[in-house]
């Protein structure tokens, strides 16, 4: 951290800025200086840091976003994801068995995959 000289008056400008009592001058300048606020490092367990992951709600969602969201840190209303999404697949729409006139595909994913390809020969992977 560095110390600046500053004239009194726009001191007393940045600290009438303050969000709430007692916040820094620091914090304060990084807020209205649109500047990223200071961030924390916290080590996870793996399965933790999979069940972020899986809750993200876009690609390249931050792991404080996501935990704002999952803590219910921002105020706002939890929405979980639906548990159940089931794929309907016209029957006699693939070229290999398995999607017949006879049997069509009906899958179901319990969990809502992140990412879900369909792959050559109709098979569905979620990565």
């Amino acid at each position: 951290m560095k110390t600046i000289q500053i004239d009194r008056d726009l001191y007393n400008y940045i600290v009438s800025k303050a969000a709430e009592p007692g916040e820094s001058p620091s914090l304060i300048l990084r807020r209205e200086l649109h500047l990223p606020q200071p961030t924390e490092t916290l080590e996870v367990d793996d399965d933790i840091y999979s069940y972020l992951l899986s809750k993200a709600e876009s690609f390249g969602e931050s792991a404080s976003d996501i935990l704002r969201h999952e803590l219910n840190a921002d105020g706002e209303p939890h929405h979980d994801a639906p548990d159940t999404i089931v794929f309907h697949i016209p029957a006699g729409t693939g070229s290999q068995p398995g999607n017949t006139r006879e049997h069509a595909v009906v899958a179901k994913a319990f969990k809502v995959p992140r990412v879900a390809r369909l792959r050559s020969g109709g098979r569905i992977t979620v990565e």
